[in-house]
């Protein structure tokens, strides 16, 4: 599995949502022994896992955030 960090998550909501980093903000914490990035936005907490590496396509679905191979829940 890709090494997850809040990089590699910000630069792919950057690039896709075209905000500020400053909008972002989030940390990595250990949960069930796997890496989860848990990301503050205005309106939505989310956390996510990494399963393949791809944090290209995101959606807003009500408020949850899904994408190709990663999964987000609600806090």
């Amino acid at each position: 599995m890709e090494e997850l960090t809040l990089d590699k998550v910000y630069s792919a909501l950057i690039s896709h949502y075209c905000m500020p980093m400053g909008f972002f903000k989030g940390y990595l914490e250990e949960v069930e022994g796997e890496k989860v990035s848990s990301l503050l936005i205005p309106h939505y907490s989310i956390a996510m896992k990494l399963f393949d590496g791809d944090l290209e396509e995101f959606t807003l679905e009500n408020t949850c955030m899904k994408s190709k191979g990663v999964k987000f829940f609600n806090l």
